[in-house]
């Protein structure tokens, strides 16, 4: 109905990314060290370090372990209609409903005849 993708609870999350990304950082931070000056790659380290952890917090999904939701038993066709296709979509229901309810008729696809 909504032609989106529904998301797969088996994704990568951010945290994961981060903790990749903060491996890779170790080790090139570990070269530079070993080749050239330490103290400014320290700092610069530690910076990056710090910004990947407070933004890998930041990004976390507040909703991740909710439950969810119910489907309704009888869900209303207008609100579907409208989460679809918006309101070209509740517009379609409406006449849909008004031919089923014999207040229209269609004829020949084109004429609309109020009953």
């Amino acid at each position: 109905m909504l032609r989106k993708d529904i998301p797969n609870s088996e994704a990568e999350t951010p945290i994961y990314r981060l903790i990749g990304i903060l491996g890779v950082l170790v080790v090139c931070c570990a070269i530079a060290i070993l080749t050239s000056g330490m103290h400014f790659l320290v700092l610069y380290g530690c910076v990056i370090t710090i910004t990947l952890f407070v933004s890998g917090w930041l990004v976390q999904d507040p909703t991740k372990n909710q439950a969810l939701p119910l489907i309704p038993t009888a869900p209303d066709p207008y609100e579907i209609a409208y989460l679809d296709t918006g309101e070209i979509g509740v517009i379609e229901v409406a006449v849909i409903d008004l031919i089923q309810g014999d207040y229209l008729q269609v004829i020949n696809k084109e004429l609309i005849q109020i009953g």
